[in-house]
């Protein structure tokens, strides 16, 4: 495919309080050091990145940090 990024998307913890919608933002992350259990663990986290670098790959994890919870 000829990319050598992947971008993710907000993967931290979100807030809860205040949700609009059932599912609420990515972008109002609760816990920065956190990961989102739905999305896996640290572990998973480091075992995806190990892998993107293998393949000659960068990671971009996406935030905003005037959008926290």
């Amino acid at each position: 495919m000829g990319i050598d990024i992947i971008w993710l998307m907000p993967i931290n913890t979100i807030g809860e309080k205040n949700r609009k919608g059932k599912l609420g933002s990515y972008y109002s992350v609760k816990d920065y050091y956190s990961i989102n259990n739905e999305l896996g663990t640290k572990e998973d986290l480091k075992n995806l990145v190990k892998k993107i670098h293998s393949l000659d790959m960068h990671v971009i994890v996406d935030w905003v940090a005037n959008h926290s919870s």
